[in-house]
């Protein structure tokens, strides 16, 4: 299986200019050796009010990736996750005491990349 990466701010700034040339979908993706559906939506997911920009795309997708950790589990289970790393438990040992106890679903992965987006917000929980 082939790993996925987000696309990048130059890659949305190629997109922009290769668009404006009047390059189709087909054609953008098989210049950047994307697949045609991901350049599809991204068209799709960004656009505003005076049609697609790469600069305000790029932002939109930072926001989403940003909030998604949050987004899907509950501030209570946050506070415990919080509450055990401040005991010095590994995201391991959270997730499987969590669940064990409190019959609550959130893997390690995602207690990490709350500890991570606590660490670029200039939280300590990493610590």
């Amino acid at each position: 299986m082939s790993k996925y990466y987000q696309l990048t701010l130059e890659e949305r700034y190629h997109i922009y200019g290769l668009k404006r040339a009047g390059y189709s979908i087909t054609e953008i993706a098989k210049d950047l050796k994307r697949h045609k559906s991901t350049i599809s939506r991204e068209l799709r997911r960004n656009i505003q009010t005076r049609g697609w920009r790469p600069l305000l795309a790029h932002s939109q997708a930072i926001k989403r990736r940003s909030n998604k950790v949050n987004s899907k589990i509950a501030s209570m289970t946050w506070e415990l996750v919080i509450n055990y790393l401040k005991k010095l438990w590994s995201p391991e040992q959270i997730s499987g005491r969590i669940n064990l106890k409190h019959h609550l679903n959130i893997s390690h992965e995602w207690i990490y990349q709350f500890i991570y987006k606590d660490k670029l917000n200039g939280g300590v929980l990493h610590q």
